[in-house]
């Protein structure tokens, strides 16, 4: 009947040998169906389990993330709903010093909401403006993006892609952004490791790879595909030139003026198709 209590139990008893033979993988099995339901005790005794190795390869990773899912739903939790209540009525002081108690205490969602709020919001009161203001958001996106959250990782990439409260580093930059897709495949990190690897910045130059980014990032949402398809066709087109222009030396006969000739060269050529279209 899927009743989230009678699993539980089930799991219990598996898990402490009550009328059946001990079995952990059993109970982990039950367990994990209650996690469904985001019952509180299977949580609980799947991070037990997770810690001590029964029944599975022991993870301490997992039993901390399991723990922390119950901690978070105890009473610091009305804190988290103080925090927003304050957002919804414009109080942003209180709610941003409110979000920043939290961020501390390891609340995912307290920490990118810091980070949203100082990216976004006027703060009356806070006497921060400027780059440390964007080094206290590259903080808290970076706390957010270290539990898993995708766009998170994403935003950490792009802090450190155009140099915002931090100095520019487009390997890292590269590396927040395929752990942002290795994660929940997101179109939008696919898409920015394509530019990455089309410009050669932080990775290797790797126009094929650019390329495999590109049609990933249209997979994974169809509403990159305009953007996708105009980034293929640019860089299909620059090789193209390139390609041309390594048999052509211009700047032999044009100097550093070659760009211009290039341009205007290619401006006749679209004027008469145009013209021979028309007629």
């Amino acid at each position: 009947q899927g009743w989230v209590e009678g699993i539980v139990n089930l799991g219990l008893m598996y898990m402490n040998g009550l009328g059946v033979a001990r079995d952990y993988r059993r109970a982990i099995r039950f367990f994990t169906l209650a996690l469904q339901s985001q019952h509180l005790l299977a949580i609980y005794h799947l991070g037990q389990l997770f810690g001590g190795g029964h029944g599975v390869a022991i993870s301490c990773r997992t039993a901390v993330s399991h723990f922390k899912s119950v901690a978070e739903r105890g009473v610091w939790s009305r804190e988290l709903t103080e925090a927003d209540n304050h957002y919804k009525n414009n109080k942003v002081l209180q709610a941003f010093m409110k979000y920043a108690f939290l961020s501390d205490m390891g609340y995912e969602s307290a920490q990118s909401n810091s980070a949203f709020i100082l990216e976004n919001k006027p703060i009356d009161g806070l006497d921060i403006d400027g780059y440390k203001r964007q080094s206290l958001a590259v903080k808290y996106w970076t706390q957010s993006a270290a539990q898993g959250l995708s766009f998170s990782r994403i935003k950490v990439g792009d802090y450190h892609y155009y140099g915002m409260g931090t100095p520019v580093n487009y390997g890292l930059a590269a590396q927040y952004y395929r752990k942002a897709s290795e994660l929940r495949f997101s179109s939008q990190a696919l898409f920015n490791l394509g530019f990455l690897h089309e410009k050669g910045l932080g990775v290797h130059r790797n126009t094929k790879m650019a390329l495999i980014y590109y049609d990933m990032s249209a997979q994974v949402d169809s509403d990159a595909k305009v953007a996708v398809f105009l980034a293929k066709h640019k860089l299909k087109a620059t090789q193209q030139l390139q390609t041309f222009l390594s048999f052509i030396d211009l700047r032999k006969y044009f100097g550093n003026k070659w760009d211009l000739v290039l341009i205007f060269v290619l401006f006749i050529a679209m004027t008469f198709a145009v013209y021979f279209k028309l007629k």
